[in-house]
């Protein structure tokens, strides 16, 4: 198994109904490929994490670069998995926007979220112990 970290920008800013219907879809491919993560959204950007076999996580993430809904795709990292971080979630999600009275839970650490970064800041934040920090904030809080 693997798992891989990345933010993007949507194209444009999504509505609550947009951001339903796109995590309907990939709840549905992803429950059918045995694929598991969790996904961040603020102000038009995102954090996601997959995980799952290696090669269909790979195939999924080639995809994701290529969907025309967002862009500046950037891989935080990439790494072997032992175990799932997140074995009953198809997509956990958390939408910052909406959650933004319950954001200080997860915002533990300073520079914590990878959102809107330079892309100077974002290499300095492209930890593997920073992201899996956040991994399991959102975790244990979601």
């Amino acid at each position: 198994m693997i798992e891989i970290a990345y933010t993007s920008r949507a194209t444009h800013l999504m509505s609550a109904l947009e951001l339903e219907e796109m995590l309907r879809q990939a709840r549905e491919f992803n429950r059918q490929n045995d694929i598991t993560g969790m996904l961040l959204y603020k102000d038009g950007s995102f954090f996601q994490v997959i995980e799952g076999k290696g090669e269909v996580v790979e195939t999924l993430y080639l995809s994701i670069q290529q969907d025309l809904r967002h862009f500046n795709v950037k891989t935080l990292y990439q790494r072997p998995l032992a175990q799932r971080n997140f074995p009953n979630w198809q997509m956990g999600f958390f939408s910052l926007n909406e959650n933004a009275d319950q954001v200080e839970k997860l915002n533990t650490v300073p520079g914590y979220f990878p959102f809107d970064l330079s892309d100077q800041l974002l290499d300095q934040w492209i930890k593997t112990s920073t992201a899996k920090l956040l991994i399991q904030s959102f975790r244990q809080f979601a």
